[in-house]
């Protein structure tokens, strides 16, 4: 009869403890324990708007089966407990949720620049745990850091403009005998992680008899974001194309033969498909380093087609303001505008 009568009593207290929880001391790792003691305090502000039973014990926990046990202890289901850490600047703070068995029910992290927005982090992280959220989703008007008011830190912007040298060997449609086109190369690149999107205007000749200037948009799919950077590419575009034929004519007059030259001049417009890779270097630098292979083919006649190899280098574009340019005063202007400090 005892028995029955005391996981009743459990049971009771089980049900109207619903929402009720237990915050411990959070521990504080490089930073003053008063800052802990106002992240307490604001979670329990928080909780309790939010309609929970909030209970401040003064027991210490160094993990989640310590955290499950006071919880069971005290009869609440959930229990909070966390470290608030300094690293320079910056503040995090890590919150776990611990249910009364020992499991974590929700844990997560939010930073900050500033003590000030200690309430915003703890609104993040609380608004995460009702919503079942992480951090990061759970963003709201009422909970943004300082860190997503502006752009992040980036080395330099994406976009980069250059040249390349190289030498053209045409394989079919050519009338220069076999010679390699020298060429030169304006480019400018766009870049994503992975992807780089290419302009490329040239203009290859420099012989007597042959030159062509090609206009070509490109994707490279490159295979790492590093300063050693394979690379795959396929493109399309315009190749205008300028030939001359020297021929020998002869005229007959009577029994007289006239023997003399004609030079006869040909201009295309043929459509462009390249596909080729190369490797790119220094890409994390505001200069890039290219080498380039690709072959050039076309589908019309004179079905001029051949193989390119250049070597290039571009540099970063007009740059815009990225963080990494904002000084203190400025970046503390942009915040206190938005927070109304």
């Amino acid at each position: 009869m005892e028995r029955i009568t005391f996981i009743a009593l459990s049971l009771i207290t089980l049900v109207f403890a619903e929402n009720s929880i237990v915050i411990l001391p959070f521990n504080s790792v490089n930073v003053d324990s008063s800052t802990a003691k106002i992240v307490d305090e604001l979670f329990r502000v928080e909780l309790t708007k939010a309609g929970y039973e909030v209970l401040m014990d003064t027991s210490t926990c160094k993990d989640e089966i310590c955290a499950g046990e006071i919880a069971r202890k005290k009869h609440k289901p959930l229990a909070l407990w966390g470290s608030v850490i300094g690293m320079g600047e910056r503040t995090a703070v890590i919150a776990y949720f611990v249910r009364s068995d020992g499991e974590v029910d929700y844990m997560d992290r939010v930073s900050a620049n500033y003590i000030e927005e200690l309430d915003a982090v703890v609104k993040r992280l609380t608004d995460g745990f009702l919503t079942g959220k992480s951090a990061k989703n759970a963003a709201t008007t009422e909970n943004i850091v300082s860190d997503e008011l502006y752009e992040p830190r980036r080395r330099h912007e994406f976009f980069t403009m250059g040249s390349r040298v190289g030498v053209f060997m045409p394989f079919s449609g050519s009338k220069s005998e076999g010679n390699m086109l020298l060429g030169v190369d304006a480019v400018g690149m766009y870049e994503t992680d992975r992807w780089i999107v290419e302009a490329l205007v040239g203009y290859h000749g420099f012989v007597e008899n042959e030159a062509f200037i090609p206009i070509e948009i490109s994707g490279l799919y490159t295979f790492s974001n590093t300063d050693f950077a394979p690379y795959l590419s396929f493109g399309a575009g315009l190749n205008l194309l300028f030939q001359s034929e020297t021929k020998l004519n002869y005229d007959v007059y009577g029994t007289d033969t006239t023997y003399y030259y004609s030079t006869e001049y040909y201009d295309y417009k043929l459509p462009l498909v390249s596909l080729g890779g190369g490797l790119l270097l220094f890409r994390t630098y505001r200069f890039h380093v290219t080498i380039d292979a690709r072959g050039w083919f076309s589908f019309l006649k004179p079905w001029y087609e051949g193989f390119n190899i250049s070597l290039g280098i571009s540099l970063k574009s007009n740059p815009g303001e990225t963080s990494a340019n904002i000084v203190d005063s400025e970046r503390n202007n942009k915040i206190k505008c938005c927070w109304g400090f």
